[in-house]
């Protein structure tokens, strides 16, 4: 089964993969992003995006949600 990753846990990702394009710019430029995005996207300001997700080789789940612990 696959493990699920964190918000943070991408975040790292994304960084390690823009050091191995070169930097963010080039990673940006890889992705067909803007470079400003991307850096919203590294400092958690945004979600990385589908493209981003691809190159990562990730995939987003839709949120879940769980009980509080009152009765409905």
């Amino acid at each position: 089964m696959a493990r699920t990753l964190s918000r943070d846990d991408v975040v790292v990702r994304l960084k390690a993969a823009c050091v191995a394009a070169g930097g963010p710019a080039a990673f940006a430029k890889r992705v067909n992003i803007r470079a400003t995005y991307l850096s919203d996207q590294l400092s958690g300001r945004r979600p990385p995006g589908p493209s981003v997700l691809a190159e990562l080789g990730l995939r987003q789940l839709p949120p879940s949600y769980e009980s509080a612990g009152r009765s409905s």
